[in-house]
């Protein structure tokens, strides 16, 4: 949980962030410009999980076997929304051309839509009941083609986020070359402390940490994580009454303000979670449903995550 969603909120930050992007607005209409392409697959990659969503409750209902589990009195399948696919489908061709990222949205984009259309065409089936006419034929049919199909989009699907990955690695690297050649210090610093974020994020889903085993998190690769974070939110905060810099990155500096408070929460809920590491004591908490109230956990250190990327979208007047 950790990883998908705030990867997604990274993607997003430097989307919001870059001065000079073009838009994809809320009804799938693009601007040609540079950013165009890259726009739209953020928003692709965002809208993966809903996609997964409606596979899996596909699945719930019909069942992952060859043959199709059925109860008509508890069917309860949903339809999928082809704006952001359609979108991603427009700008292939757009220049500049991202190889690699190019070449992995279009499988995963053919793999995709032909399970929406699967799907959209399975919704209407059965909330029109036409599987009392057929006797299911069609059904079965649409069920054989989602189950070749989903893996297919699946392995698609890791393939196309690697490559967007990479390639928003390569464009951050220039951005933040660029805020330091033109003295954007406070955009470089803030987006570090992100990047840190990230990587505590990343590192508690790759290991599964929660409150029910915190006490299994490596410190070793914990702490140097959590230092770096420091360094950079302090770096931060030195710039916090520097009005002129503020000015010159237009900066709203109440946010400003606020997205360093809750960075020093944050640090502080991190201390709590160090602390019980070395101590080799129980966290707060092992109701997962809890652990959000409690300092230290690994879900009020997501949630405080969570809440330092929506300041820092922001952050910018």
């Amino acid at each position: 949980m950790f990883k998908k969603i705030l990867s997604v909120l990274l993607l997003f930050v430097f989307l919001f962030s870059f001065f000079s992007c073009g838009t994809v607005d809320k009804n799938g209409a693009d601007e040609r410009s540079d950013w165009a392409k890259y726009n739209a697959y953020i928003l692709l990659f965002e809208y993966e999980y809903e996609f997964k969503t409606i596979a899996l409750n596909y699945f719930v209902n019909f069942g992952s076997e060859a043959l199709p589990r059925y109860d008509d009195t508890a069917i309860s399948i949903y339809t999928v929304n082809m704006q952001s696919i359609n979108t991603a489908r427009s700008v292939l061709s757009y220049e500049p051309s991202y190889a690699e990222t190019d070449g992995y949205a279009e499988i995963m984009l053919n793999v995709m839509e032909s399970l929406a259309f699967d799907f959209i065409e399975a919704y209407h089936y059965y909330t029109d009941e036409e599987y009392e006419k057929d006797e299911l034929a069609k059904g079965l049919a649409l069920h054989t083609s989602i189950l070749e199909k989903y893996p297919l989009y699946l392995q698609a699907e890791v393939n196309f986020n690697d490559a967007l990955h990479k390639l928003t690695d390569e464009i951050k690297s220039d951005e933040y070359e660029k805020y330091l050649n033109e003295g954007m210090l406070i955009s470089y610093y803030s987006s570090l402390c992100l990047d840190d974020i990230n990587d505590i994020c990343d590192l508690f889903y790759e290991n599964e940490i929660t409150c029910l085993n915190a006490n299994d998190l490596d410190e070793s690769e914990f702490t140097p994580l959590t230092e770096s974070f420091y360094t950079n939110v302090t770096e931060l905060k030195k710039l916090q009454s520097d009005n002129d810099i503020i000015k010159f990155e237009n900066i709203n500096s109440d946010t400003l303000t606020l997205f360093a408070d809750k960075c020093g929460e944050l640090y502080d809920n991190l201390m709590i979670l160090s602390d019980i590491l070395q101590l080799k004591v129980e966290i707060g908490t092992k109701n997962p449903n809890l652990a959000e109230a409690y300092d230290g956990t690994p879900e009020k250190i997501y949630k405080l995550s969570e809440q330092v990327f929506d300041i820092r979208n922001e952050l910018y007047n």
